[in-house]
């Protein structure tokens, strides 16, 4: 089932195009890494794919409709977006602060004994057991992430779209993180799109995104990033296998010094 469909994209910033003419599909249960140098419009690009921002020219289109004739609350129910910045000074705690990921299908209300349920599960699930009564604002800033991970998980299992979502993460709590991706994917038919800057944790997902100074390639991990990694980073990237027979990937200086 296709989720997103692009036909001949454009966005950007006012004097300043990233891209234009990027069409793909994006299918149910699929984990798509949104890759590239900065600057190159991944955190733009997954704010159009929300319905945040509108394209500069072409169509996008949501679960078989036109993004821009979904409303917002409608909308709201069946995405749900973790966003780079971490908001500060909430007056609230860790269960209140989750919980907001509800408001799109309570109103906004007093969450539910059964609501209530769903909230601490959800905070287990990102690894915040026995965090609920803990004020928001006195988190590290890898325990805020998570918290708004689980935020996020609330609004909506069925779709995410997650801005380096472990930027704060230690190694231990991305590969948790990712495992929690591919069970959703799995187990609920979740479609994951995130933007990351971590190469090594590409081989996570199903598909990538490469985008840098307006041009784009889209298609699976390994084959992708074989035929095009070097030129979309900058860099030569190495392929290997784990122990338990999983694919790693390594970033060297190119032959010859940087291209």
């Amino acid at each position: 089932m296709e989720v997103w469909r692009l036909d001949e994209v454009a966005f950007g910033h006012p004097g300043r195009p990233l891209a234009s003419g990027l069409s793909l599909v994006i299918e149910a249960g699929m984990r798509v890494a949104i890759a590239g140098p900065n600057g190159a419009g991944k955190s733009t690009l997954l704010h159009l794919l929300s319905g945040l921002h509108r394209p500069d020219g072409g169509r996008v289109a949501f679960l078989g409709r036109p993004l821009d004739a979904w409303h917002h609350q409608e909308l709201a129910r069946r995405r749900a977006l973790m966003v780079q910045l971490t908001p500060e000074g909430l007056p609230l705690t860790v269960f209140e602060t989750a919980a907001l990921g509800l408001a799109p299908r309570n109103g906004g209300a007093f969450p539910s004994e059964a609501e209530a349920r769903e909230v601490e599960e959800t905070l287990a699930e990102v690894g915040l057991t026995g965090f609920g009564d803990r004020p928001y604002d006195e988190l590290s800033g890898g325990e805020k992430r998570r918290v708004l991970l689980a935020r996020a998980l609330l609004q909506s299992s069925e779709t995410l779209l997650l801005d380096e979502p472990t930027a704060a993460f230690d190694p231990a709590q991305t590969l948790g993180f990712h495992r929690l991706l591919r069970r959703l994917s799995s187990e609920r038919g979740a479609t994951v799109v995130m933007v990351t800057h971590l190469l090594d944790t590409l081989p996570q997902f199903t598909h990538v995104l490469l985008l840098h100074a307006g041009r784009f390639v889209f298609g699976p991990v390994l084959d992708t990033l074989r035929a095009h990694g070097r030129d979309f980073f900058g860099v030569e990237l190495v392929f290997g296998e784990a122990p338990d027979g999983s694919l790693t990937i390594v970033a060297r200086e190119p032959a010859g010094g940087p291209s």
